[in-house]
């Protein structure tokens, strides 16, 4: 009813069999977090087709069973991490939603905005083996699909029309070919600023 006790030789004392481990706090969303933020880190060198479970599970300090625990499958924690992008993806747009003073194309231009934090760095290079994955990963690019079609119902006033959908089309391929890491996209800083000027 107690638990297990077992007796310490060297002290006499008993202790609980319980291990230290055990007793503390459990904190799931930050174990989350850090497999999550592992997977990620673990993708940028070898992308998501040769990760292990093992691998993340070594590098977030958790066991095996314990990533498990979260994440099921692979499959599901590509999908987390890749949740996480899109979050962060989604905060960079209606920030830079927020300054816009003009409503026409605002969604558009941060849209193509969020690309530029990309050339500088600010959205990591952790997105980019898991941008390239949704390109071959039929789960992915249906969250992805469905993500962009809600954006366009929700700003179709505003961002309705050909033209502001060319620049996004256009900011689709710059995206791509900067994923791959593409010569092409050697000028993207002033491809940017064109396709942002072109929203005006």
């Amino acid at each position: 009813m107690w638990g297990m006790l077992l007796e310490n030789k060297t002290t006499g004392r008993y202790l609980s069999a319980m291990s230290e481990a055990h007793r503390r706090k459990k904190e799931p969303e930050h174990v989350r977090r850090a497999i999550i933020e592992s997977a990620a880190r673990l993708a940028v060198n070898d992308g998501f087709a040769s990760l292990s479970m093992q691998a993340v599970a070594s590098a977030a300090g958790v066991t095996k069973g314990g990533l498990l625990h979260h994440f099921p499958c692979k499959q599901a924690m590509v999908e987390a991490v890749f949740k996480e992008m899109m979050a962060a993806l989604d905060r960079t747009i209606d920030e830079e939603m927020a300054r816009d003073t003009n409503p026409r194309g605002s969604f558009t231009r941060a849209y193509v905005s969020a690309l530029r934090k990309i050339e500088v760095g600010l959205l990591d290079e952790r997105g980019i083996p898991i941008s390239l994955s949704m390109l071959i990963d039929p789960a992915l690019t249906r969250r992805w699909c469905d993500w962009i079609g809600d954006r366009l119902n929700r700003h179709a006033e505003t961002d309705g029309g050909v033209d502001l959908e060319i620049v996004r089309l256009a900011a689709d391929g710059l995206w791509l070919a900067t994923m791959c890491k593409s010569p092409t996209s050697n000028n993207a800083e002033a491809v940017i600023n064109r396709l942002i000027a072109c929203t005006r």
